[in-house]
């Protein structure tokens, strides 16, 4: 297949226009390669079904071959070729503009999105730590030497009895031990 006419321009969105650039000496076989692959390697290509003729893209497309086969195949006078070519890149730039603003809110949602789990995962961490304030804070202020110490004793059963035996006179809201029966005393 032979390329008639080529043309590329920098669609640069803090731009108004698109800026024609130079085109690279290998271009050329860059193209041939991708029209290769686009036409016959590549299984998932689709024709594309023109829906409206008047769209842009489609008439610049339209004129610039009309134009070229007047021209007789040869492109000899590219100044018709070059507005529909502009023609062509300034749409696509317009397009760019509008889709930008969606690919910044995606982002800006993303963003959003991870600053919220973030939050999420601070509250539930804030909230652990102060419920196990809160349950420490609910604990007696003195734990006897027993209950402080009972990895240091073989005898873990003894070390239980002694300390719900300490639950229990807390409950009788300090009576003293001889106010009790005088029968549980040791």
């Amino acid at each position: 297949m032979q390329v008639l006419y080529s043309s590329l321009h920098n669609l640069d969105l803090n731009q108004d226009e698109p800026v024609r650039k130079e085109i690279p000496s290998d271009f050329g076989s860059f193209m041939q390669s991708y029209i290769e692959f686009a036409t016959s390697t590549n299984d998932t290509s689709r024709e594309y079904t023109v829906r409206d003729k008047n769209r842009t893209v489609v008439s610049c497309l339209s004129d610039l071959f009309s134009d070229v086969l007047k021209q007789g195949d040869i492109v000899t006078d590219s100044s018709v070729i070059d507005a529909m070519a502009d023609s062509i890149a300034l749409k696509l730039l317009d397009s760019e503009k509008t889709a930008q603003p969606i690919k910044t809110a995606r982002v800006q949602f993303e963003k959003l999105r991870c600053r919220m789990i973030r939050l999420w995962v601070t509250m539930i961490i804030g909230l652990a730590v102060f419920t196990g304030l809160l349950y420490m804070n609910s604990q007696p202020a003195s734990m006897p030497d027993s209950v402080v110490n009972s990895n240091e004793s073989g005898n873990n059963a003894s070390n239980v009895k002694e300390c719900t035996e300490f639950e229990a006179s807390d409950v009788n809201h300090g009576e003293s031990d001889a106010e009790q029966n005088p029968s549980d005393m040791p």
